[in-house]
């Protein structure tokens, strides 16, 4: 404000100057008195005493009036300042003076000056309506005012005029003004819902210092209205992280706290409670507290969610139930259930919540359930009916009930229930009938009949269960049977058949019926009864007649059960009937046969086939599937056989009879199997150059190829493979037979003879969807016949890929290393790791080799970091890592780099890498000649009886014992180490320490 007066005065001061002494440059020493008013009013006026200016200047005003010769400007000025002071001094008038001066001045400068003046000074004084009414011109050209225009719409509620002016200051470059009206237009997007705008809004407000505080809790708030869950995680993390930040940061821990909780993100939620109690332990209310120790609980915390809990305010609350309720679930999940049944059963008994009292006692009520604590469950579950005999879990309390009955199998305890549950009376019965029926069928299986027959009546007694009564009965007549009372038995079985053989019986327990009265009945020697109630469950099982079907049916069941002869009869009798299914029943009884291993009977049978059908389509096929049976009697009987019946059919049949090649293939493998290897390889060739395109000609290439291989002649295998993929045209299973073989050969590690296939499979085929896996073939084979050039060509190449990108430069890396290119080596090694999945098998064998590099190198940095990679679960590895660093260290004469890694060793292995590890530190103290630290730390972590390695075999504490006596050798002690050496000799269990203490104690002596 004094800026502009300023700026005003001189404008002023210049005018009034300038023209009275260029119009009247003739003008008297007269005119000094009134201008010293003037001078008098304007030193005022600078200094803000208005009141005292105003009257200078109307005094000066006056004399002006009164002189002729006085100028218009002149008196315009005076009259401006006149205006200025009333405005300044916030005289009634002052509003009145400024429109009557520009009334009377519309043309002067002035008037706009004072327009925009009064709107500034209304500003600053909070008389927002006036200040927008002389605000609204200048602002169109002022940013200042523009921007006190916005302010002012603002403080009189004109939000939507006052947002658009925000709007576009908040773009403008001067932050004076820029970044309060982001602050601005950010409050009312967001009080308007417009969350996102806020955003933006208070992000651009936060570079100004006055906001950086309020700033990022209106954005956090923002997200929060917008659900935007992982931005504002993301959003307030850093800032909770910065330790520079202290403002707000209570706040905004406690607004991600609540959200993380509400989200159930309670690991976060955790963390983010614990910034809270930091910085703003204030803000940690009881119900703060409380969401903390849950938040917790449930990220398995359980030790601090207790500490908490138990400096929480106990009050007799809802608030202070759920606190015990979280307590007590704290101490279920740490098993101490000690203290969480009491504390389970305090929940219960408080009277805030009744619906949490309920769910305590119910989870109590399960624990016990679940600790198979019978006997106090069923207790408890009788009280509590007891107590609330109109409670609404009683569907619940009798399903625990009945849990706890059937683990306790105690029927004395399910009559009581049975007797005082009223509510599950009827399920306590079924499961008294299901427990003796059990106990029942358990005695039944082991054949104690008495007491099966006891309790088969008790399940009898409640009869809840129709079908399990019905099998008790037919049980008990079971026993009898078995017992040879097959008269009493059927007695039984008969009135039983009748009340099951109806529609809402079993049909099941009915046809088991009908056999055990067959069986029975046939005990009796009443054959024709036994014929019945056979042909009464053939009847019930089909149509009741003896057809085709149900002799097959009699046959397969005869056969499943053992009696072989039976079924063979019943197919026998079915295929004599010569229908339309006598070649399938042939056909599947000698399939039985074979399957039986009966491989001489299933000979004869497709042989009847054949010769009872010679023109069936199937005829030659059975012809053939006898021969293969004679093949599985793997006889050299029957091998001659096969080679004689095939080759009578070769010489007698087409050449493209179907079943030549087939036929050429069984006498092939009859030659292979009596060791004619020549002659089964040409009948193999033969397949595969004349009847390629036969289902046998693949099996044909197997058997050829194995014998060419057996026989060394790889190549001459591959050629006939070619051959017979010449036949097959576009074939697209090809390449992958070709693949398939070269993976073989590369597998085999026919380096030498696989690189010119491979090199021909990728030109023939160079669109083929294996040629990485080629290349990386390719590159391996070209590896191991020290072909390095061609070998990193290849194995670049199959890095196109993903599937063999990591192992080829696993294979580079070693390419290099063979060349002595260390570095080369390492960096695709490093480059390996950096780019491979942590899980991946390759990981370790990269992580080995890297070891392996630097320690050679004796990069410790490297080695350092490469440990700290390491999978951290895995503290054996680490532990062996840190043993073999540290020797690195030590054969670099780095003893205290050496003694830093055995030493974590020994914290990541409590057993032998670890024991070790400890070993190597003492010797390591010994070379520096610090015996005594080393025999103190021998003892330390050997000797001692709570030691860390006092547990391992001797042969590992004997080596602890061996370096001691050493040490106590350096110290001239000869006395002290033969007495641990004969400790040794004494008692040591391991034969090798024994013999080095024994040369040890040699030498001393």
């Amino acid at each position: 404000m004094k800026k502009r007066l300023f700026y005003f005065s001189v404008l002023v001061i210049s005018v009034f100057f300038v023209q009275p002494f260029e119009m009247h440059g003739q003008q008297t020493v007269k005119l000094t008195d009134p201008y010293e008013h003037f001078r008098q009013a304007k030193l005022l006026f600078d200094s803000n005493n208005f009141p005292a200016a105003q009257e200078e200047f109307r005094f000066y005003l006056k004399s002006l009036q009164e002189s002729t010769s006085s100028l218009i400007s002149e008196r315009t000025i005076v009259e401006y300042y006149i205006a200025m002071c009333s405005i300044y001094s916030m005289r009634p008038e002052a509003e009145i003076q400024a429109v009557k001066f520009v009334s009377d001045h519309p043309e002067s400068p002035f008037s706009a000056k004072l327009i925009t003046e009064i709107g500034v000074f209304y500003y600053e004084t909070g008389d927002w309506a006036r200040a927008i009414k002389y605000l609204s011109n200048s602002s169109q050209t002022n940013l200042e005012h523009k921007y006190y225009l916005a302010v002012s719409y603002y403080k009189s509620n004109q939000y939507k005029e006052a947002l658009a002016l925000f709007n576009l200051l908040k773009f403008e470059s001067e932050d004076e003004f820029s970044l309060p009206a982001a602050y601005y237009a950010g409050v009312m997007h967001f009080h308007s819902e417009k969350f996102e705008q806020a955003i933006e809004d208070f992000k651009l407000a936060s570079a100004d210092p006055k906001y950086a505080a309020e700033a990022p809790v209106w954005i956090s708030s923002a997200y929060m209205k917008l659900n935007r869950y992982n931005d504002l995680i993301g959003y307030v993390k850093p800032i909770l992280a910065d330790s520079s930040y202290q403002q707000s940061s209570g706040n905004l821990a406690s607004i991600i706290a609540e959200l993380q909780f509400q989200k159930q993100d309670y690991v976060n939620a955790a963390k983010s409670y614990a910034v809270v109690k930091e910085k703003s332990p204030m803000m940690m209310n009881r119900e703060r507290n409380y969401k903390f120790a849950f938040a917790l609980y449930k990220s398995k915390q359980l030790d601090e969610a207790l500490l908490l809990l138990a400096k929480s305010d106990k009050l007799n609350d809802s608030l202070g139930q759920e606190m015990a309720k979280t307590r007590a679930l704290i101490l279920v999940d740490q098993q101490k259930w000690d203290l969480a049944y009491p504390a389970l059963q305090e929940i219960a008994a408080m009277p805030f919540n009744k619906e949490l009292a309920e769910e305590a006692y119910l989870m109590y009520l399960s624990l016990l359930q679940q600790n198979q604590q019978w006997p106090t469950l069923l207790k408890e579950i009788k009280s509590y009916q007891k107590r609330l005999p109109q409670n609404k879990q009683g569907e619940l309390l009798v399903s625990m009930a009945i849990d706890a009955l059937q683990k306790q199998a105690s029927l004395s305890a399910m009559e009581d229930f049975m007797l005082n549950f009223p509510v599950g009376k009827v399920k306590f019965q079924e499961l008294y009938q299901a427990t003796c029926y059990q106990i029942a069928s358990k005695a039944y299986e082991k054949q104690e009949d008495r007491r099966a027959i006891i309790y088969y009546k008790k399940s009898l007694d409640f009869a809840v269960n129709r079908e399990m009564a019905w099998y008790a009965r037919y049980a008990l007549a079971e026993i009898l049977a078995r017992s040879n009372k097959n008269s009493d038995a059927i007695k039984l079985y008969v009135p039983l058949l009748a009340e099951t053989n109806v529609p809402t019986g079993s049909r099941e327990l009915s046809q088991r019926i009908r056999l055990s009265l067959a069986h029975s009945f046939a005990y009796i020697t009443m054959y024709d009864r036994s014929l019945q109630y056979f042909e009464e469950y053939v009847a019930n099982k089909l149509t009741g007649t003896r057809s085709v079907d149900d002799l097959r049916n009699l046959a397969e069941l005869s056969i499943a059960k053992g009696d072989l002869t039976t079924g063979l009869k019943y197919f026998d009798e079915a295929i004599q009937q010569n229908s339309a299914q006598t070649t399938s029943l042939m056909e599947r009884k000698a399939l039985i046969l074979f399957n039986l291993r009966k491989f001489k009977e299933a000979s004869e049978v497709y042989l009847a086939y054949s010769s009872k059908f010679p023109n069936d389509p199937q005829a030659d096929k059975m012809l053939y599937q006898s021969n293969v049976a004679l093949a599985r009697l793997q006889k050299t009987e029957s091998y001659a056989a096969v080679i004689r019946n095939t080759t009578q059919f070769i010489q007698s049949k087409s050449t493209i009879n179907p079943m030549f090649a087939p036929f050429l293939l069984i006498r092939a493998q009859a030659y292979e199997n009596t060791n004619q290897w020549f002659l089964a390889m040409d009948d193999y060739v033969q397949i595969v150059r004349k009847y390629t395109t036969d289902s046998s000609a693949k099996e044909a290439i197997i058997g050829a190829t194995e014998l060419l291989k057996k026989a060394g002649r790889h190549t001459e295998a591959m050629e006939l493979y070619h051959i017979y993929a010449s036949q097959h045209g576009d074939d697209p299973s090809l390449a992958d037979q070709w693949f398939d073989i070269c993976t073989e050969m590369f597998q085999q590690a026919k380096y030498k003879l696989v690189v010119p296939e491979l090199v021909r499979l990728i030109q023939e085929y160079p669109a083929y969807g294996q040629s990485d896996a080629i290349n990386y073939m390719l590159g391996v084979a070209t590896y191991h016949t020290k072909d390095y050039g061609n070998a990193l060509i290849y194995l670049k190449r199959s890095q196109q890929g993903v599937s063999y990108a990591n192992k080829s430069q696993w294979v580079i890396a070693l390419i290099y290393e063979e060349q002595k290119h260390a570095d080369l080596a390492i960096g695709q090694l490093v480059d390996l790791k950096a780019n491979m999945a942590f899980q991946d098998t390759l990981m370790v064998d990269v992580q080995d080799k890297l070891k392996q590099l630097y320690g050679q190198q004796k990069k410790f940095d490297s080695l350092n970091q490469l440990w700290v990679d390491l999978d951290a679960s895995d503290s054996l590895r680490k532990s062996q890592w840190a043993v073999e660093i540290g020797q690195y260290a030590l054969d670099a004469v780095e003893y205290d780099l050496a003694k830093k890694w055995f030493s974590t060793s020994v914290d990541y292995n409590q057993d032998e890498v670890g024991a070790k590890a400890a070993i190597a530190f003492a010797k390591v103290l010994s070379l520096q000649n610090e015996y005594k630290q080393s025999n103190d730390w021998l003892v330390a972590q050997f000797i001692q009886s709570e030691s860390r390695y006092y547990h391992l075999p001797d042969a590992t504490v004997g080596q602890a014992y061996l370096s001691m006596a050493d040490n106590f050798i350096q110290l001239k002690n000869n006395a002290q180490a033969k007495a641990i050496l004969q400790s040794i000799l004494s008692n040591s269990s391991d034969d090798a320490v024994k013999v080095l203490a024994k040369k040890k104690m040699e030498g001393i002596q």
